[in-house]
This record gives C-alpha cells, structure tokens and sequence, in this order.
C-alpha cells in the first residue's frame, strides 16, 4: 500500500461489534484493515435480530470509533425476531438508506458488501457508482440456492427476485469473495470471467489468549470426569443436531460419555423434547455463552462435533464460523459431511464420518474415546496449527488487503 491511505467501506446489514453482538467476519476485516493503515468505515443496521443489545440510535446515523475504525449504526425499520415478514422490509429500509447517504467522509476507494441478504447489493452498487469505488461481494451463503434446498419453491416471486438479483450481483461487481471453497463453480454459472478467491470465516488468536471466563453456576452444569462431545453454536436441525441425538442415543448407555449442546435457536426446545423422547440423559443443553466465553466452554470439551444435513448445496463447501474455534481450541473433531470440503482429514485433527449417519458418528465418538488423551492431544495440535496457518484473521485481513490493492 502507497502511503496514502485507502479509504475502504464495508456494509453489511447484520455486522454487529463485540459489545453489542458476536463481532463476526466484517469486524475482524475491519480491525485487521484498520492495523494495516486502511481508513475503513463498517455500515450496519442499527435494528436487527443478531444484535445482543441495540445502539442508542437518535438519528438516522450514529457513528462510533472501534478497534481504529468507524463502525456506522444505521437506524432502520425494526423487526420482533429472524422469521418476521418484517425483516424483509427492513432489508429494502436498509439497502434504500445506504444509497442515500449524504456523509462528509472521504470518497471510498473499495465498497465491500456482504451477503446473505441481497437486497442491499443494489443499494451498495449505487454507491459504488457514485464514487466511482471498487465492488467487492463477499458471499456468506448462496441465496436464494440455500432457501430452494431448503424447500422453498423456485418459482416463489420472492425467489425469482432474488435470483434476478443474484445475477446482477455476479455481474456488475468487480471482485468476489467467498467463505465457501467452491462457490466459484456456482458463480460460473452466471458468470465465468470475474475474479474469485476464498477467504474463510476465521478465529482471533488475540481473543482466544485472552478470554472471558465463564460463571462458576455454568460450570457447575457440565459433568466431572466424563468425556465430553461438544457442540457451540446455533441449535437447529440444520446443523444436524437430531443426527448428533440419535449418536447420544446410540451411546447412552455408556456411563463416561456426555454430549453437550451451548447455544440458542428457534428449534432448540424441539431438539430438547427430542432429546427428552429418546431418554438422552447423557445430553445436556447450556444457554449460548458470548463471544469472548466461547474458548472457555470450548476447553471443557474433549472432542466437538460438526455435522451436516446431506443435500447438495455443500459440493460448494461450507461456511461455518464455529470450524476454526474448533480448530483452535486443540480439541480433535469429528466431522460429519459429505461435501468434498475435508479440513479435518486435510489437518489430521480428528474424524471424518458420511452425513446424517449416527452409527458412523457415534463409532468416530468411541474411536477418539478409546484412543490415550496423548493422541487426543496429538489430534488437537495438528488442529491448531492448522488453523494458525488457514484461519487466523491477520492473516485472513492480509489476503483482502491484496484483493484490494489490486483493484485500486
């Protein structure tokens, strides 16, 4: 970089910083942009659903300085919760009010917008057009794909707008990114020419030597001298949770292995009752602890458990935020996918099994049982340094930081 620095403005309706929600990829770049001597601006929606706690919004924009850098709240349409109708039309709020902004800051050389909602990509074009700035998209999760594999018709209005939209992103932006591996065999489809590189979903090396300890009262709720299979994250069937039970339920009657499931979701009082169905006592489900507790409950673990629904939307990979804090808490990890996306056989860390098979599950569970807390150990370093070298954000920030160089 020259030594004038670069003005780069990220927008991502759902950003969020560590005080108010989970921080996320858009955080992490914008610090690690900001450490490299970027002028960087985050735009987000003051009003949504992954927020822990919303901003004190008294005007349409109210700015705050973060980490070296300028996250902007944008005050938009509110919404109860992720299913509402409403949250729609917050999207069209928020792409419509990005388009307009009126700022006395200085004219971006780089937009860097994010997915999963793509309503707001119109509104980032527009600026893009304006200031005659670089279009970087990052892709988070294939829409509308992911929602037709879902079950939702293709045919559904909402749909087709979306792939109408989906198309003119492919089209009109200068550069994509992408957390999943292989989104560019999907992108060519629309689009064979553009620029593509995957850039993961990280972990903090930062935040994971300095952590927040967990509550004494949460601690006392996970089981002493058992081996525990754990899982952190959202508790929903799309994370196959039901196939991680049916394993419990297949090991339930040996007294030294325990499953632990951290975190919150629409499904999880269903996934508890379906736990409760099949006399899981061996299944213990803790509320979702913050951000900064994630490495502490992670330690508690002796292996984690990542699994898959088996449909064909992940040939492009994967795009989970809880893979490198897995990876980085030394844990080894049994990983159930049938994506060709492998980075625990490519890292030695643990063991592969097909999706959605709990016999294959709960045999990889009593391999790593079995085996001495030595070769855990093993499994847990290569996991490690596997992440050290692929997934840290420094690093990650550094690879954007040369996508950006060189459009600009």
């Amino acid at each position: 970089m020259n030594n004038t620095p670069k003005t780069v403005w990220l927008v991502n309706q759902y950003a969020s910083t560590l005080d108010y929600g989970f921080g996320g990829r858009f955080y992490y770049f914008a610090k690690e942009l900001s450490l490299l001597g970027y002028d960087v601006h985050v735009f987000a929606s003051g009003n949504h659903h992954l927020l822990k706690k919303k901003p004190i919004l008294n005007n349409l924009l109210t700015t705050e300085l973060v980490e070296g850098f300028n996250f902007h709240w944008i005050k938009c349409l509110d919404y109860p919760n992720a299913h509402s109708k409403i949250r729609i039309l917050s999207e069209f709020d928020f792409s419509k009010k990005i388009s307009n902004l009126n700022l006395s800051l200085k004219n971006p050389d780089c937009i860097i917008y994010s997915t999963p909602s793509l309503i707001g990509y119109r509104g980032a074009l527009k600026l893009s057009r304006r200031f005659e700035a670089k279009l970087i998209l990052d892709i988070r999760d294939l829409w509308p794909l992911t929602l037709i594999e879902m079950g939702v018709s293709k045919y559904h209005p909402f749909i087709m707008y979306l792939s109408w939209l989906e198309k003119k992103a492919y089209n009109t932006c200068d550069y994509i990114i992408s957390n999943w591996p292989y989104a560019n065999k999907y992108i060519n489809k629309f689009n064979n020419k553009i620029k593509f590189k995957w850039i993961p979903n990280g972990f903090s090396l930062e935040e994971f030597n300095d952590f927040e300890k967990l509550d004494q009262t949460l601690i006392n709720e996970i089981p002493k001298n058992k081996f525990i299979v754990g899982y952190c994250g959202t508790v929903g069937f799309v994370n196959a949770l039901e196939t991680l039970i049916q394993s419990a339920e297949i090991l339930r009657n040996n007294v030294d292995i325990y499953f632990l499931i951290v975190g919150s979701g629409k499904e999880k009082k269903i996934i508890q009752q379906y736990a409760k169905d099949r006399n899981c006592h061996n299944v213990i489900f803790i509320d979702a602890v913050n951000k900064k507790q994630v490495p502490h409950i992670l330690s508690f673990f002796d292996c984690c458990y990542v699994g898959f629904m088996d449909i064909p939307l992940y040939n492009y990979g994967s795009s989970l935020t809880k893979l490198p804090e897995y990876l980085a808490s030394k844990r080894p990890i049994v990983y159930a996918s049938n994506s060709p996306f492998q980075p625990v056989l490519e890292s030695n860390s643990g063991v592969s099994t097909k999706a959605e098979n709990p016999q294959e599950i709960s045999e990889a569970i009593l391999k790593l049982y079995n085996i001495s807390k030595e070769e855990r150990n093993t499994l847990g370093e290569n996991a490690y340094n596997f992440a050290k070298e692929n997934y840290e954000y420094q690093m990650l920030g550094s690879k954007l930081a040369d996508i950006i160089e060189s459009l600009t």
